[in-house]
């Protein structure tokens, strides 16, 4: 009974095919309160995580990414803190699952994908001196 009442948005569906309108939210609030409560140190590492799925008929945005421990589910960039590994920005990789409707809400559109992927996850370091670590 509490799971069919449980939601993780208030908000309807859009007016277009958006597989990802349930999880935006949560996404944007995460990193909304992240940015308010925490203050990462010097050094920060900005690489992408997969969260475990198995059932690619259930998962939006399903990805098989064979090089990872889990290979099956959602991935996401992360940016977490290098010396408490506490992770502060998440974003979620659509794929081609991302909705041609949204195109125009990244402002860093223009940009080749690593360097759109650096300005929009790091913007809130923009100044403050920090090192990020990328992966190979």
């Amino acid at each position: 009974m509490i799971l069919q009442s449980l939601k993780f948005t208030s908000n309807g569906p859009p007016c277009y095919l958006d597989r990802f309108w349930r999880v935006r939210p949560i996404i944007q609030e995460w990193n909304d309160n992240m940015r308010k409560i925490f203050v990462p140190s010097w050094v920060c590492c900005l690489d992408e995580s997969m969260s475990l799925w198995t059932n690619k008929w259930t998962c939006p945005g399903w990805m098989c990414v064979p090089r990872k421990p889990w290979p099956f589910g959602n991935e996401y960039h992360t940016l977490c803190c290098g010396i408490t590994t506490i992770m502060y920005v998440i974003d979620l990789v659509e794929g081609k699952d991302r909705p041609q409707e949204r195109a125009h809400l990244d402002s860093y559109r223009l940009y080749p994908p690593t360097v759109a992927l650096l300005l929009r996850m790091c913007k809130r370091l923009y100044g403050l001196g920090r090192v990020i670590i990328l992966d190979s």
